[in-house]
C-alpha cells in the first residue's frame, strides 16, 4: 500500500514520482515565490498537478498532489515547465490626509487614476512563461537521475 505525507492511502493510478528540482533565476538573480507547474508535453496527465514554488534560493522542489494528497517529485516524462509570479498589490502613494480632503467626484477619479496605474504594470514574468503552449521551458523527469534543472526567464 502507498501512502502519501499525510499517511493516507493513495488513489488509484496515482503515479511512480521521482525527485525533482527546479531553479529559476532572472536577471541573473534566484527568484523567490515563483510558481513553477510541470505540465506534460505530449497532451494531457493524470487527475494531479506536478509543481512547486521556488524559494529564497529559486528553487522548487516538485511534488505531485491532488487534493489532499502530495508526495515528492515529479512522474517520469518530459514535461513543459511554466513560471509565474504574481505582482504585489498595488499599493496608491498618496497620504491618506489627502485623501480625506477629496470630495466624491474627486475621489472616483483618483480610484480611477490608481486603477490605470495598477494596470500599466508589466508581470514579473513575461507571460509566454505562464502559458504551456508558449513555453520554451522543458524537462526530463527519469528514474534514478537527481532531476534538477536550472531556467533563466527574461527580464
Amino acid at each position: 500500500m502507498l501512502s502519501g505525507c499525510n499517511g493516507k492511502r493513495l488513489p488509484d493510478g496515482w503515479p511512480k514520482t521521482y525527485p525533482c528540482t527546479i531553479k529559476v533565476t532572472k536577471g541573473g538573480t534566484a527568484l523567490e515565490g515563483a510558481m513553477t507547474v510541470l505540465s506534460p508535453a505530449n497532451g494531457p496527465g493524470g487527475n494531479w498537478a506536478v509543481g512547486g514554488i521556488t524559494d529564497a534560493n529559486g528553487v522548487a522542489v516538485i511534488h505531485t498532489s491532488y487534493t489532499n494528497y502530495s508526495t515528492p517529485g515529479a512522474p517520469e516524462g518530459t514535461f513543459k515547465v511554466t513560471v509565474s509570479k504574481p505582482l504585489p498589490p498595488f499599493e496608491d502613494p498618496t497620504p491618506p490626509e489627502k485623501l480625506e480632503t477629496m470630495d466624491y467626484n474627486q475621489r472616483m477619479a483618483h480610484v480611477a487614476k490608481m486603477d490605470a496605474e495598477a494596470n500599466k504594470r508589466k508581470p514579473l514574468v513575461p507571460e509566454k512563461y505562464s502559458d504551456p503552449s508558449r513555453t520554451t521551458l522543458t524537462v526530463e523527469v527519469k528514474a534514478d537521475t537527481p532531476n534538477e534543472a536550472s531556467f533563466e526567464v527574461e527580464k
